[in-house]
């Protein structure tokens, strides 16, 4: 059962690590909005908003501390894509997705909204196969990123572990990533991936934004 982060009794506003496993649409929007001094968001296993009375705001959350984003859901759906319109990320680096189906309008409405430096954008789409006219033409929506002049897009990368009938793991499943200027580069595993460009980094260079001591982990 998903969590309420209202059950948990912590000082949000100075909260700056969160990971929620599993949560649904409208607790992501409801947390981005009172933690305004997030850094590092997981949110794991999204669902659709656990009231139908629940009304996305009007006016896009900005949020200036969020630098690293890991989020997945299975299954995409309207209230999926209009989290993404709920929200302005100014300062976002890095963000990990697990989509199905690839929300690549969503996507760049946000990141052309909040006008971020944009460093590493990891996509694992899951059931689609690189040679599917529909993955390529998502994956040239996203690729198209690269090409923005807001963004200074270091390394993008998208990999399809599973096969899409027998839903067994493919390792040899293609990993592409591209340079700042949109080129392709040489294909890499996602292991290598994570090591050049890890989600969570031992220590933050001195240009992020000022640490906090509080940390906030629940998992089921």
């Amino acid at each position: 059962m998903p969590y309420h982060y209202r059950s948990v009794e912590i000082m949000w506003n100075n909260l700056t690590v969160r990971n929620f496993d599993p949560i649904v649409v409208n607790e992501c929007i409801e947390l981005i909005k009172h933690a305004p001094c997030l850094t590092f968001l997981t949110l794991l296993d999204i669902s659709q908003p656990s009231e139908e009375d629940f009304q996305f705001p009007d006016v896009t959350i900005v949020h200036e501390q969020l630098l690293k984003i890991q989020m997945t859901s299975m299954i995409i759906d309207d209230e999926y894509m209009r989290m993404f319109l709920s929200v302005t990320l100014p300062h976002l680096h890095n963000l990990y997705m697990c989509p199905t189906p690839m929300p690549a309008d969503a996507l760049i409405d946000l990141l052309e909204r909040s006008a971020c430096s944009l460093e590493s954008l990891h996509m694992l789409a899951i059931g689609w196969h690189p040679l599917d006219p529909e993955f390529s033409a998502e994956m040239t929506a996203v690729f198209s990123l690269a090409a923005h002049p807001c963004q200074r897009l270091l390394a993008l990368t998208t990999n399809n572990p599973y096969d899409q009938n027998t839903h067994r793991s493919c390792p040899e499943s293609p990993t592409t990533h591209i340079s700042n200027n949109g080129t392709p580069q040489s294909p890499g595993g996602i292991q290598q991936y994570a090591q050049q460009y890890p989600l969570y980094p031992q220590a933050e260079s001195p240009r992020t934004h000022p640490s906090s001591t509080s940390h906030g982990h629940l998992q089921r």
